[in-house]
Parts: structure tokens; sequence; C-alpha cells
């Protein structure tokens, strides 16, 4: 039913797995209206008691998916992709908050920019030796970037 999450009910939890290996997990629009999608079944599901999100493979989510920017549309291209995803960003971070069940966040890797913000927004995370957090919003467009 969904291409960029993969999602299941099993003994009473909801687990929605962001399922992007090949980019680390990154959130495209169409993971994130997915991800939106789930949690709301999740809530609609008497049979679900507690949510868990988590990433596909050796990553939890390295923030939006940036190769998904129409480069070819100039600067208003740019502008009007990051409005949409901004929509659907917030919107699911507001979900995530506001769904009545608890929200747990497996992070088995890195959880960057946007990923890093999903496990702040569950309600508790449970990590692997392997989870790695970075923020990336502190230094994006201000001058100082070294890369």
């Amino acid at each position: 039913m969904y291409e960029a999450i993969s999602y299941r009910v099993l003994d009473g939890v909801a687990e929605i797995t962001i399922n992007l290996p090949r980019h680390r997990n990154a959130l495209s629009v169409k993971a994130m209206q997915e991800m939106l999608d789930a949690l709301n079944r999740s809530e609609d599901n008497k049979n679900v008691g507690a949510v868990m999100i988590t990433g596909a493979e050796d990553a939890f989510c390295s923030g939006f998916h940036l190769r998904e920017i129409p480069l070819e549309g100039g600067v208003d291209a740019i502008r009007d992709h990051f409005r949409l995803a901004a929509l659907w960003w917030h919107q699911l971070l507001h979900k995530i908050v506001r769904v009545p069940l608890p929200v747990l966040a497996a992070v088995n890797g890195v959880a960057a920019g946007g990923g890093l913000g999903i496990a702040l927004a569950c309600d508790m995370a449970v990590c692997s030796d392997r989870a790695r957090f970075a923020c990336a919003w502190h230094s994006i467009g201000n001058g100082n970037d070294t890369a």
C-alpha cells in the first residue's frame, strides 16, 4: 500500500518504518504523506496501543530528501518545493505530538536534521549503540558552511 514506508501492526504496536535506505531514509514529500496517513490509521485502530517509528536498515532518518528538489525550475521551483515539504513536515510533527498514543522512536542509526526532529517529537526514544544525532538547520544558509 505504501511506497516510502512500511506499516504493520504487531501485538498492539503500529510499526512505521521509513523505507528509503538507498537515501539513508531521507524524508521525501511522499514519505511524510505516508507517515501521516499511517499515524491516522494507527489512531483509528482500536487494536493499536502504541506506535513505533524507525528506519530501514542502518539509518533512522537523514533529514529531508534533498535530491527531490527541482533544480531545473529555478528559484521559484525550489521555493515551491520547500513550501510543500514544510507543509507536510509541520503536519507530521503535529500529528506525532498530538496522537493520543505513546509514540516511540527506535533510533537505529543516523538521525539528522528532520530525523532528529522526529525523534525529539516522539514521547520516548530508544537508541541502538549505532545511533548518531546531528542537527543541520543551525548552519544551513547562514554563510558559515564549510562544505
